[in-house]
Order: C-alpha cells, then sequence, then structure tokens
C-alpha cells in the first residue's frame, strides 16, 4: 500500500510541477532516458509504434556525442547496435513487434554470450493491430532468450525504466527488453527527468573467442551462464521500486485482487477499488514464489495485461483449489486486442460483460487511402484493367492498393514476401505474376528472393514502386535518396542490374498515364526470365521534388531506362 501510495504521489508532484517535468510520449520518454543514460549509438527500422523513438531522438541528441542511424532492416539495427555494445558504449535499438521476427536470429543467438556495455531493445507490441500483420507479445521471445523485460505503465515509468535498464543489462550482461505497447508508446503524461549519467566509458573491441565466437562447444558453456543468472534477475525484479504489492483490505472470507503489467496497472490504479490488492508485476523474470504467495492469499484475481494472457497462465498455475482466476482466459476479458476501460469496469463492477459492435454505430466507413496527387493511382487504375493476374504484394503505402476502390491485391503477408511469393508461384509454372514491392521494402527483404528468382530463372515481373522515402512510417530516407545526410546514396538502377534481372525499364506514372503503364505490364509478361518495372516518381509529403518535382527532362529519365535495362 505503501509503495502504491509513493508512486501516487509521485505522479502528482510531476503534474503540479511543470517546471521539472514535460509532457512526452512513451517513445518519446525512452528516447530521452536513453540520452541521459549515456548512450552513444542508436538504431532502428521504422515501424508503428516504435517509429518515434528515433525520431525524437533525432531532434534532441549532439550528433558529435550519439550516433543516431535509420538501418536497412532490424537485424543490422540490432547487430549494429550488439557492436557498440560488444566494445562497451552503450546502444539502443528500436522496432516494432514483427521486427523482432526479422532480428530474432541475431538476437537469439547474442544473449547467451551478452553484452559488455549496456543494450537495450525497445520493442512496441500492437495487441490490437492497428499497424501490424499479428499481435505477437514480445514477452514470449523473453522466454526463448532467457534475458530480462520491463514494461512501463507510463511515460514516466517508460524513462526510468529504460535509464534502469542500462544499468541491468551492464550488471548481467546482457541485452534487455523494454516493451511498450501502443498506448504506453503513444499515450502521454509528464515526465520528470532526473541527471544525466556521468560514467566514462571508451570503445575497445575485445578480442574473446572464448565469448564472442559462438560454436556449439561455447555455446553450451555460455547457456549454463546465461541458466545461472535467471534466479538473480528475478530477484532483481522483485526488489525494483517498479514491483508493486498491495494487500487486500477486506475482512472477508472473499479477498479479492489484481494481478498487472503494463497499461493494466494504469487501468487498475484508475479504477480498482481501494479495498482490492494489487501487485504490479514490472516484467520478467518474476519469481514464481512470490507470485504465487500473492495469488495464494485471494479467493479471487482478476488479471490485467495487454497481449496475450501471459500473467493469467502462470496465476491459474499457482492458484489453490477455490481460486478464482479472471482475465482472458475465463472469458472476463476479450480474448483478443487491447483492455478497454469499459469492459475492465464491468468485470469490476460484478455486470455482463459488455459486447461493443462496431457495425452498430453509425459511423462513416474511413478506410485507409492513397494520397490524391500520388502516382500510385494511375498505377493501380492500370493495374486494374489488367487479365488473370496473380499479384503477390508487400508492406507499405503500395499495400492500400488492395482496398476499394483498386483491390487489385491478391494478399500481403510480410516484409519482401511479394517476391517470395512469386517466387513459389513461378515455380509451379504459374504465369502472368505480378509482384508488388515499395523501394524501402525492397532494400529490408526484398533483394534475397529477387536474387532467388534469377538464379532460378523465375519468369514474373517485379513492379518496385520508388517513391524515394519510407513514406507510411513518416518518411524515413531510402538508401538512395538520402535526404541531405552525409551519406554515398546506393544507385538503385545499378544494384538493380547487378542483381542478374534480365530487364529492368524505369518509368514516371504521370508521363507515361494509365495506358502507358497497362501496355508496359502487359509487355513485360512476354519477356523471360525475372524483370523490374521501376515506378520513378515523388512523395508529395515526404519527397517533394524527387523526380517529376525538379523538372527533371524525359531524355534524363529514358537515359535511365536505357541505363538499366540489359
Amino acid at each position: 500500500m505503501e509503495a502504491l501510495q509513493r508512486q501516487a504521489q509521485c505522479r502528482e508532484q510531476a503534474q503540479s510541477s511543470t517546471a521539472c517535468s514535460e509532457i512526452l510520449s512513451g517513445d518519446q520518454a525512452v528516447a530521452l532516458g536513453a540520452l541521459d543514460a549515456g548512450i552513444a549509438f542508436a538504431s532502428s527500422y521504422p515501424g508503428t509504434p516504435a517509429t518515434d523513438i528515433l525520431e525524437h531522438l533525432f531532434r534532441v541528441i549532439d550528433p558529435a556525442r550519439t550516433k543516431v542511424v535509420w538501418s536497412i532492416n532490424e537485424k543490422v539495427a540490432y547487430e549494429s547496435a550488439l557492436a557498440v555494445s560488444i566494445g562497451g558504449l552503450r546502444a539502443l535499438v528500436a522496432m516494432k513487434q514483427v521486427g523482432l521476427n526479422v532480428a530474432s536470429d541475431a538476437f537469439m543467438n547474442s544473449c547467451p554470450a551478452g553484452v559488455n556495455g549496456g543494450l537495450v531493445l525497445a520493442v512496441g507490441d500492437e495487441p490490437e493491430c492497428h499497424s501490424s500483420q499479428n499481435k505477437q507479445d514480445t514477452r514470449w521471445y523473453r522466454e526463448l532468450a532467457g534475458v530480462a523485460l520491463l514494461e512501463p505503465a507510463d511515460s514516466q515509468e517508460a524513462y526510468e525504466m529504460t535509464r534502469a535498464a542500462f544499468e541491468w543489462s551492464e550488471e548481467f550482461r546482457i541485452p534487455i527488453i523494454l516493451r511498450l505497447t501502443t498506448r504506453t508508446a503513444y499515450g502521454c503524461s509528464p515526465v520528470r527527468r532526473t541527471a544525466p549519467w556521468t560514467g566514462t566509458t571508451r570503445f575497445a573491441w575485445p578480442k574473446m573467442p572464448n565469448r564472442f565466437f559462438i560454436v556449439p562447444t561455447v555455446s553450451r558453456r555460455l547457456f549454463k551462464s546465461l541458466l545461472e543468472r535467471q534466479e538473480r534477475m528475478a530477484q532483481e525484479m522483485e526488489s525494483s521500486k517498479f514491483t508493486i504489492w498491495q494487500e487486500c483490505q477486506q475482512e472477508s472470507h472473499r479477498k479479492r485482487a489484481i494481478l498487472c503489467s503494463g497499461v493494466g496497472f494504469a487501468l487498475a490504479r484508475e479504477m480498482a477499488p481501494q479495498e482490492w490488492g494489487i501487485m504490479k508485476v514490472p516484467g520478467e523474470p518474476f519469481p514464481e514464489a512470490a507470485l504465487a504467495r500473492f495469488v495464494q492469499a485471494h479467493s479471487e484475481i482478476l488479471v490485467l495485461e495487454e497481449g496475450d494472457a501471459f500473467l493469467e497462465r502462470k496465476a491459474r498455475l499457482a492458484a489453490p483449489k477455490g481460486c478464482r482466476i479472471r482475465g482472458r482466459l475465463s472469458g472476463d476479458l476479450k480474448l483478443f486486442g487491447e483492455l478497454q476501460k469499459v469492459e475492465v469496469r464491468a468485470v469490476l463492477e460484478g455486470a455482463k460483460q459488455p459486447t461493443i459492435k462496431l457495425d452498430q454505430q453509425e459511423l462513416p466507413p474511413r478506410l485507409p487511402e492513397i494520397c490524391k496527387p500520388c502516382g500510385y493511382h494511375k498505377v493501380f487504375a492500370a493495374i486494374k484493367q489488367l487479365q488473370n493476374l496473380a499479384t503477390p504484394s508487400d508492406i507499405g503505402c503500395n499495400s492500400l492498393g488492395g482496398l476499394p476502390p483498386y483491390e487489385v491485391m491478391d494478399g500481403v503477408w510480410a516484409m519482401g514476401s511479394s517476391i517470395g511469393v512469386a517466387c513459389g508461384l513461378a515455380a509451379l509454372g504459374q504465369e502472368r505474376i505480378l509482384a508488388i514491392i515499395g523501394d524501402s521494402t525492397f532494400y529490408h527483404s526484398g533483394i534475397p528472393p529477387t536474387l532467388e528468382a534469377v538464379q532460378n530463372g523465375y519468369r514474373m515481373t517485379i513492379l518496385l514502386l520508388d517513391n524515394g522515402t519510407a513514406a507510411m512510417t513518416g518518411g524515413q530516407p531510402v538508401p538512395h535518396h538520402t535526404c541531405g545526410a552525409a551519406s554515398s546514396p546506393v544507385r538503385l538502377t545499378r544494384l538493380i542490374r547487378a542483381l542478374g534481372v534480365a530487364t529492368c525499364k524505369a518509368f514516371d506514372p504521370h508521363r507515361l498515364g494509365i495506358e502507358g503503364i497497362r501496355k508496359l505490364i502487359e509487355d513485360s509478361f512476354s519477356l523471360p526470365g525475372a524483370k523490374v518495372l521501376l515506378y520513378r516518381s515523388q512523395c508529395g509529403l515526404y519527397s517533394p521534388g524527387y523526380f517529376t518535382g525538379h523538372g527533371q527532362s524525359l531524355k534524363k529519365l529514358e537515359e535511365q531506362v536505357h541505363a538499366a535495362a540489359l
């Protein structure tokens, strides 16, 4: 109870002392927490709801002290931060939950060998799938990797946990996961910053093959060491200031309590009856014995957590006979999606769970749509006129072509899957295959399947939509259009030619028009092997002036086509 009161007092002080606090989103709080922790490096590939972490760092860093980069994909982002950390400096890497799938090979294999400087992996989960293919819960990756995970309930905790995560990372010599969910990433609340870290470090790349040369004999020893640290990490988690244990104040035999984490604690703090017990689990690993003591001291437990029924499963295993565990698995809360105040209130008040039916709300449908001046309109209008196509598509603005009024895409799976799926279709002899992919996605995961198509002589057309930016996530740079960054831009047409693509034809949709694009695509199906049709036109929001806006002459565009074609 005292811990809960202290935390409430801290929140009230933060709200009343505007001179010492800022209103920040969770993403911004993580960025500032990492900055105040003394990071030397930060990397990411953009993806909601984690994009704003790096975006805010770009706004506040001193480039002479901290290097911040947008990486080609999440695996490269993680490996770059890992190298900095192994060299003894602190590093932050951020990504969305499905991005961790891309980075998982490097992440999983790096955990037993660990780190030297602090390494924090900030992951944004999306329980409601607002802009993601799935709702996966990053806590399962923690279980697989054997590292520690922290989950903040608000922006202040996001800041404080980020600071703590760097300390824990160096103490236990492992990466630490910071799990945000959509509402902690974007929700705004007061944050009081503390004095920046004043430690000194110097980068030194170690020569330690007995630790970092991960072959089976080394790996077995490293795993044993990692397992031996689990109990100590769990004790650290239990004794941390982020853990809250409030005993039930009810005198009757019916003792009720809430077991919660993250956003679940924010809801419990606001809505729980004062006499109810509360245990806030701030992360994993958490001692099973402590969780069992709390559960066994009550006759009814309501579990509030974002994502899967992770804590609820543990509570059910610990519950004695007669103890009622309520949550997603019991049907008291919906099995999938974000926790809603209306459903939590219904459970607390003993009312029947409300059913929210969107089709009964008198709201006009508002599907995402392509920006009005975008050249994608002409491309998708042209594709709609073509018959008998297989059109696997990809992540990004181009996926909007699968929605009304065009509806020209057969499916969207994962980054780069348009070309990978096209390879499978071509292997079985499918004709008239049009794989649709954006430029940022092509760099991220589209190059390996393109090589597979070339190597096997697969007959397909790759429609590569180059608008000079990663538009859907906020206009981050792409390698061939670095927006003034101090780097050497990649020559996209040369890259395509180097992959061995049989034919590459660049076109401007505004000059070619719908009929011209339709004919270009139709003619490509008669050509052998893998072909690339390279759309090149600006994004009006994020890359104005790219190609067409600078008045690039038709002659120059034709020169590019000639140079790219084989």
